[in-house]
């Protein structure tokens, strides 16, 4: 039976690459992203394709313990490069220890869209 002491110790151990997954989501966004042109039709598909993409690639340096959630979210940039056509917020929230449990995020825009993909990495005991 592990103290709580102990168990930080393991953790802290196996802690989530945050500054790693946060490089590694720019590089891929900007590389993946930098010829593809805005197209509603085609959104959902290359969204779901994204999501996926992300998340493989950042099972590649995960500890073993966490679990991934990855979000995606893309749009089409208004007048003067603005979200959308009346703005766009995207915000989450979720319940989840703050000693393990962390989030990513990174935004990439082009002259017609904008990226911004998430990810969520729960620690699983």
């Amino acid at each position: 039976e592990n103290s709580r002491g102990e168990e930080s110790q393991i953790v802290s151990s196996n802690k989530f690459p945050c500054g790693l997954v946060h490089q590694m989501l720019q590089d891929f966004l900007s590389s993946r992203l930098e010829a593809v042109g805005y197209s509603a039709p085609s959104c959902g598909g290359l969204v779901k394709a994204l999501s996926e993409e992300v998340k493989a690639l950042v099972r590649t340096v995960c500890p073993d313990r966490y679990r991934l959630v990855c979000t995606v979210a893309l749009g089409q940039l208004g007048p003067e490069g603005q979200q959308g056509y009346g703005g766009l917020v995207l915000a989450s929230r979720s319940l989840w220890d703050p000693h393990t449990d962390t989030c990513v995020a990174h935004t990439y825009r082009s002259q017609e869209m904008f990226c911004t993909a998430n990810v969520f990495a729960v620690y699983f005991e």
